[in-house]
């Protein structure tokens, strides 16, 4: 079942993953992202977000690629470490 809150691609509308990497940072899915005419906006967004990040990124995550080390303190905060 598909949650009626969860967001929409800001380009198609249809609930999907999504990550912000549209033209102007809007939530997009990688259908959309793909097509011929979001695909050279979309690896641009992703590019100025990855190399925003410093150190080490970890992508693959609904919000773009974060620090290493954001990451790290996350699991040690869960584990009690």
């Amino acid at each position: 079942m598909i949650d009626p809150n969860a967001p929409a691609c800001e380009y198609c509308g249809e609930v999907h993953e999504l990550r912000p990497y549209g033209k102007r940072g809007e939530n997009i899915c990688f259908s959309c992202a793909m097509k011929p005419e979001n695909k050279a906006d979309t690896e641009a967004a992703f590019a100025v977000q990855l190399n925003a990040v410093p150190g080490v990124a970890v992508i693959g995550r609904p919000e773009g690629p974060i620090p290493l080390s954001a990451c790290i303190a996350t699991l040690n905060e869960r584990s009690g470490s």
